[in-house]
């Protein structure tokens, strides 16, 4: 069994991690039992002596980590989920004033240009041929739909970035 330098839970001899707190059992610690504290004993508040300096520096060190961790998820979450509704993304990452605005433009403009495709649908030809204008007419809206979907997923991550303090 060895014990927790941090909090001073036994554990198993395989274990890498304490069981209780989480801590590394073979890496530095933050927190030590051996030396002489103000603190109540067992609490785990104790800062080791001489380690201020090295243990304030590994902890920003893995908190910067974190952050970069954290922020790649929010922000490819973002992005997955402007994917899915444009505008979802940016509600997420914490910008509604231009979520809620894209979103209603994104349903109103597929709205639109699904009554348009409907219509041009049914309505009588008088020729047996497709109207070039028409069709021409499709193809660029729905490339210009695409284009402004993949804007959009690249504006949430972008906007989850910036509101996160990241890149």
């Amino acid at each position: 069994m060895s014990k927790c330098p941090d909090c001073g839970t036994e554990n198993a001899e395989h274990n890498e991690f304490c069981t209780h707190c989480g801590a590394s059992l073979s890496g530095p610690h933050l927190y030590s039992h051996t030396h002489a504290s103000t603190s109540s004993p067992g609490s785990g508040s104790t800062i080791a002596a001489g380690g201020n300096k090295q243990s304030v520096e590994l902890l920003q060190r893995e908190l910067r980590d974190f952050r970069r961790h954290l922020l790649a998820h929010t922000s490819g979450l973002a992005g997955a989920l402007s994917a899915i509704l444009p505008g979802l993304g940016q509600i997420y990452a914490g910008s509604p004033g231009s979520g809620i605005p894209i979103m209603l433009a994104w349903v109103i403009g597929l709205l639109v240009y699904a009554t348009w495709c409907i219509r041009t649908l049914t309505q009588p030809r008088f020729s047996w041929e497709p109207s070039p204008t028409l069709t021409v007419g499709h193809v660029l809206v729905g490339l210009m739909i695409v284009v402004l979907w993949v804007f959009n997923i690249l504006h949430a991550i972008s906007v989850s970035e910036t509101l996160q303090g990241g890149k």
